[in-house]
């Protein structure tokens, strides 16, 4: 499928979107560029967090570290399918970038994962596509 980047910022705009990274920096980083896209953004530094973020800020997509302190990402995309039956999209931002790895993520139920460091570009047509997708379901 070829989107135009009228559409794949349609797409954007106004998306609900929670970011979940330990790394400070990190987060804030994916904040500012889709924020600039026009998405609407909440940002947490955990797993535990972004469920209990998601009982007020209704996303259409998580955007996930996978290593992190406590609960990782794995855990994350556990939660979110045994507790929401109309499943969220997310995408696994991972520095592993083995093939098992990245089977492992999709296995686990991601449907897109990202290997750092990324172009934002890859992101955006990432994003655009598991929306357009999700969109037709």
């Amino acid at each position: 499928m070829s989107l135009t980047i009228e559409k794949t910022q349609k797409l954007i705009e106004g998306l609900r979107v929670i970011v979940v990274d330990d790394v400070e920096d990190s987060r804030d980083v994916l904040q500012m560029y889709l924020t600039q896209k026009q998405a609407e953004v909440k940002s947490v530094s955990s797993a535990k967090e972004a469920l209990q973020a998601l009982e007020s800020f209704q996303a259409r997509l998580i955007i996930s570290d996978i290593y992190m302190p406590d609960k990782d990402g794995y855990w994350l995309i556990e939660q979110l399918h045994t507790k929401y039956s109309n499943r969220i999209p997310a995408i696994a931002l991972t520095a592993a970038a083995k093939q098992e790895d990245r089977d492992r993520l999709i296995a686990a139920g991601y449907e897109g994962y990202l290997s750092k460091p990324f172009l934002f570009e890859d992101l955006t047509m990432l994003i655009t596509q598991i929306i357009s997708k999700s969109s037709q379901n």
